[in-house]
């Protein structure tokens, strides 16, 4: 199996005697183990009569098994003493996966094998957990990217899996008896959760022999019996169901112009990777390319390609393009430039130098990748097992060894009218049918003739270019000699007005690095107007700096511009060599002030689209929106509307002037000497020279000094939602302590005692969320059928429970709890750029150190049950701080809450006191 040479872990690829596939990783490093299982079945394996099953198994296996028979036992194990488990259902897999301490791996792992193995399906479950789908299937209502996708499913090929409704609910399951589901529900288990159609991937720190030896026989229990062979595929689509437009009538004010082309299975090519040489170039987005093009003409603002739906024997490539008003009155001339555009790569026919530079892109990006979770990798590789032969498990999806053309003119070739479908999503669409699912009005007709001629006869546009050679692609990876004082960062200036920070990474040893650089002063976000002409200068900028230095994003170095409270900051990321040269030159654009006007409305056009599509968002998401607006002095995004809309150009212009007095901080972290790092404060400081600065005070709302403790937010959903935050009464080590060891014990209890016990919701959860360093905790529930009160007041139940509750921990779950909590504070970073982020925000904030951190630890043994629970019960009886956002929904209010009303969030600027 090929590994990267920077990878110092081992592997090991076995398969059992009943057939189980697996690969085994020891990583003598790990903190953390991780198991994950997938199975070759997915919703495409849904019985025409009961669609969604597959969801509704996946769902069923943490209801009981042979070895562990009560409801939800195990994921409340697992979760109750800093484990994680989760599963996924998609189209032709399903996936379960574990991360834990590692003393309980082997225990997790003798779980999983028994729930895989041995399913109960007790009737109870199935119905607690048709209810808990139904939940599910009503969040998903207003997603916007499945009412879409509910319309490729009804304009398919009928007889093709992928026509089927894949999540479920109560009017699907219900129709037939509970034991009738069960039965159901055993056969699916019994004919695809079998030994040779699974694949399992763990990492452990312990050695492979031992891997093997003590954690793999738990799975022998599997069925070694053999699984059925595959029936010949259906089209995914009929030629009735190319050629045609589909007009899409969206919830959002969305303007969506897709081009889908129906491709044959493209995985037999991944060693060529045909499809990703032909996305790189229609999905370019510098100088010549498509979207620059589209953009100087005002008609869209982003384009993508080589998305879409893909299963073994199909692939449903797509062009998409977010259109402006403007370009969907151009829609034929936007058809004649992507096919135009598709000419020219034909003509081009493929030269080698494009395989041999992605192939160098992509070894780049395998041999530097930065490292991932235990449990997001050993999930990636348990999918990659099912697809690449042993040798190429990890390195297939960047393999690309072979460059000959041939492919890739058999998938250009296949770009053409009689093999697309055009879907058109916007409010003004003409539709007339509805789906069945998610109510979703579409219309379906032949492709206009006035777009066919574009599309088949395209007139030349002298714009268009395809993308040169990438100049930005790194030359030196050589890792430079390291100054073991620099793993936490020095300041190498002080200025006036400025500071620098720099530091070399000891850990990871990659030829990269990161610099980040803030602007900061009360005039950015002053006023609503202030903040709002912010706003769309950082977002004009960046677009600016797309289109300037995109082929630096290609080559692995990214930058990115954004506003926050305090101004803005500049951040750019990836490889070392030619970094520094590209902020010193992104720093001399800022100092001219480029040149904003091309980008000016559309910034403004899509801000305005975003501001008042949020009202439409998930009411969770609002809700903690909400949240952020509050505890951090900010406007609400339909306050911002008003402001964004009277912006003009020169008000716009002005704030990026604000560059020039304000207070600024760098941090150059990476494979740099320090002298280039002097070199570049040196360049900021020369630029950027105000003596007369006012430094911005970081501040958050103080709830203990709310008059009211809740508020009703507008949300355009149905479901009705609420954000419950518990601050902290300070912001000590003591705090901070109790607040990450309630989470711990209030998530897996919150889910059961909402989820499971009330069948309230199915999107909910509890979580430790500090603002400005001082710690908090936040629970929140989503729900299709309970009021928005009756989250409140059930909420506020099982917060009155938990107390008394705490008392009930055995010595060994308390110390469990303890290790955990202990093991969090001392986890290491898992990459480099969450070492940046993390040494970043110190500087930003003042957060705590390394040192803090051992202080932290050493007072976690001390922590006793009694503490706990007096912290908790002061917390909710003692008004100590809290805030509740609600949004009502369809059900409405039924009753008086018994707190005081907070009617308009914006009101607390003005005479809430702030902490500092």
């Amino acid at each position: 199996m090929i590994t990267s040479k920077h990878d110092h872990r081992q592997y090991r690829i076995v398969t059992s005697p009943n057939g189980l596939k697996v690969l085994l990783i020891s990583d003598v490093k790990a903190t953390r183990s991780a198991v994950a299982m997938t199975i070759a079945a997915g919703h495409f394996r849904d019985p025409e009569e009961c669609p969604g099953l597959s969801h509704l198994l996946e769902h069923c296996l943490f209801s009981g098994c042979k070895a562990y028979p009560k409801e939800n036992q195990i994921n409340q194990y697992i979760e109750s003493y800093g484990g994680h488990i989760n599963a996924w259902t998609a189209a032709e897999m399903t996936g379960f996966h574990i991360d834990c301490p590692n003393e309980d791996f082997a225990l997790c792992n003798a779980m999983l094998a028994n729930m895989l193995a041995h399913p109960l399906f007790p009737e109870q479950a199935i119905s607690n957990e048709i209810q808990a789908i139904d939940s599910e299937y009503h969040y998903k209502q207003q997603d916007e990217q499945r009412r879409i996708y509910q319309v490729d499913k009804e304009t398919c090929n009928p007889n093709h899996p992928f026509s089927q409704f894949s999540v479920g609910n109560k009017d699907v399951f219900e129709q037939y008896p509970v034991n009738q589901v069960a039965e159901m529900l055993r056969q699916y288990h019994d004919v695809w959760y079998r030994a040779d159609n699974m694949r399992l991937c763990m990492l452990s720190n312990e050695s492979l022999d031992d891997m093997e030896s003590k954690f793999l026989p738990e799975y022998h229990i599997l069925s070694n019996e053999p699984t059925c062979q595959d029936e010949a595929a259906e089209a995914l689509y009929l030629p009735q169901n190319l050629a045609q437009k589909i007009e899409i009538k969206p919830l959002k004010n969305l303007h969506l112009l897709t081009l889908s082309f129906i491709l044959p299975d493209i995985h037999q090519w991944y060693r060529n990777k045909p499809e990703t040489i032909i996305s790189q170039m229609l999905g370019h987005e510098g100088e010549g390319s498509l979207l620059d093009y589209f953009k100087h003409r005002g008609w869209a603002t982003h384009l993508a390609a080589g998305g879409g739906m893909q299963g073994k024997t199909f692939k449903d490539y797509t062009v998409s393009i977010h259109l402006t008003n403007k370009g969907l009155k151009a829609i034929p001339d936007i058809l004649n430039a992507v096919f135009y555009y598709i000419e020219l790569i034909k003509g081009e026919d493929f030269p080698k130098w494009r395989f041999k530079e992605k192939q160098q892109l992509n070894l780049l990006n395998y041999e530097f990748q930065d490292d991932v979770k235990a449990s997001d990798l050993v999930n990636h590789l348990a999918i990659q097992l099912h697809y690449y032969p042993d040798e190429h498990i990890s390195f297939g999806e960047y393999v690309l060894d072979d460059h000959s053309p041939e492919p890739a003119r058999q998938l250009i070739q296949l770009m053409k009218q009689e093999n697309m479908r055009i879907k058109l999503v916007s409010p003004t669409a003409s539709t007339e049918h509805m789906t069945k699912w998610y109510n979703t009005p579409y219309s379906l007709s032949p492709i206009p003739d006035g777009w066919v001629n574009a599309i088949q006869s395209p007139t030349p546009v002298k714009e268009l270019s395809l993308p040169s050679v990438n100049h930005y692609l790194p030359e030196h990876l050589s890792l430079l000699p390291l100054n073991p004082e620099l793993d936490s960062p020095i300041r190498i200036s002080q200025h006036l007005n400025g500071e620098s920070w720099y530091g070399q990474d000891q850990t990871f040893r990659l030829p990269k690095g990161e610099v980040f650089i803030t602007f900061a002063s009360p005039e950015f976000n002053l006023d609503i107007n202030a903040a709002a002409h912010t706003r769309l200068w950082a977002a004009a900028i960046q677009e600016h700096l797309n289109n300037e230095f995109y082929n630096a994003g290609v080559a692995g170095i990214y930058c990115h511009l954004y506003p926050h409270q305090n101004g803005v900051s500049l951040h750019t990321s990836g490889f070392a060599d030619k970094q520094l040269s590209l902020v010193k030159d992104i720093l001399e654009q800022l100092t001219q002030a480029p040149c904003i006007e091309p980008y000016f409305n559309q910034v403004k056009l899509r801000r305005v689209q975003a501001l008042k599509n949020s009202l439409l968002n998930k009411p969770v998401n609002r809700l903690f929106t909400a949240l952020n607006t509050v505890m951090q002095h900010n406007y609400m995004p339909e306050e911002l509307t008003q402001s964004v809309l009277n912006s003009s150009m020169e008000d716009v212009q002005n704030a990026g002037k604000r560059l020039f007095q304000s207070h600024w901080q760098s941090l150059i972290y990476g494979n740099w000497m320090q002298n280039e790092a002097e070199q570049l404060d040196a360049f900021i400081a020369q630029r950027f020279n105000n003596n007369g600065v006012e430094q911005c005070e970081n501040k958050i709302l103080e709830l203990r000094e709310l008059e009211s403790h809740f508020s009703f937010v507008n949300c355009q959903h149905d479901d009705s939602a609420l954000v419950h935050y518990i601050q902290a009464p300070d912001n000590s080590a003591y705090d901070i302590l109790m607040c990450m060891m309630l989470e711990h014990i209030l998530s897996p209890s919150y889910f059961d005692w909402m989820r499971t016990k009330k069948q309230l919701g199915y999107h909910l959860g509890c979580g430790y969320l500090p603002y400005r360093e001082h710690p908090g905790l936040a629970l929140y529930i989503q729900s299709p059928h309970a009021s928005a009160d009756e989250l409140y007041l059930e909420t506020q139940r099982f917060l009155s429970t938990v107390p008394s509750g705490i008392f009930r921990i055995n010595d060994s779950g308390w110390r469990k709890l303890k290790e955990n909590l202990a093991r969090i504070l001392n986890a290491h970073d898992v990459n480099l750029s969450m070492k940046c982020q993390r040494l970043w925000t110190a500087l930003e904030t003042s957060h705590q150190t390394d040192s803090d951190k051992a202080s932290l630890t050493a007072k976690v043994e001390q922590l006793t049950r009694s503490d706990i629970a007096e912290y908790l019960f002061n917390l909710i009886n003692k008004n100590m701080g809290t805030l509740s956002l609600l949004s009502v929904g369809a059900k409405g209010t039924a009753q008086d809450l018994p707190a005081r009303e907070l009617t308009n969030l914006a009101q607390f600027r003005q005479k809430e006191k702030l902490i500092q």
